[in-house]
């Protein structure tokens, strides 16, 4: 809270480059979306949801704060967001306001499904770093599992990237 500008920028590039992972809260929200991979969001009536990304990808991808208490709700409930594969394919069947080329068109309708494979290998690396024997093998083994991860998520990032790209192009 409070830090100058320069100390913000540090602190950011010395995130950015960290290695591993880091439990941050913060209202600067230009801040959050610099340096953060993944968003847990409590959006009310006891509703936590996980994203991809920062405070404008949260936003891309549906995520809202609830104003409106819901008093039919009698134990919090703990909800998953929908895949952004799953908002992408949602949003192509609701039909192009503008047309791309056939290229870019192809391109975005695959998108979906790199994005779900992609999602889903990581899950599984995210579930072997997850298991208290993982980090009892040797450090050249735990490193390459979390670059591999760290490569994975990056990746995920462009596709995230150039699908909001696309999705703009097309209106």
């Amino acid at each position: 809270n409070d830090l100058d500008v320069e100390t913000l920028e540090v602190l950011e590039e010395i995130l950015s480059t960290f290695e591993c992972t880091v439990l941050l809260v913060s209202h600067d929200r230009e801040f959050l979306d610099n340096v953060v991979t993944s968003s847990i969001a409590f959006e009310g009536n006891g509703r936590v949801n996980e994203y991809v990304g920062g405070y404008e990808v949260w936003l891309r991808q549906g995520g809202h704060w609830s104003d409106e208490i819901d008093s039919s709700v009698s134990q919090p409930a703990v909800e998953v967001a929908p895949t952004v594969s799953e908002v992408a394919s949602k949003s192509i069947a609701a039909g192009n306001e503008k047309k791309l080329s056939y290229k870019l068109q192809r391109e975005l309708e695959k998108l979906p499904a790199q994005i779900d494979k992609l999602e889903k290998a990581l899950e599984v690396l995210q579930a072997e770093i997850a298991e208290p024997s993982f980090y009892e093998q040797a450090p050249e083994k735990v490193a390459e599992k979390l670059q591999l991860i760290s490569d994975q998520n990056q990746a995920l990032e462009e596709l995230f990237e150039r699908w909001s790209e696309l999705e703009e192009m097309k209106g």
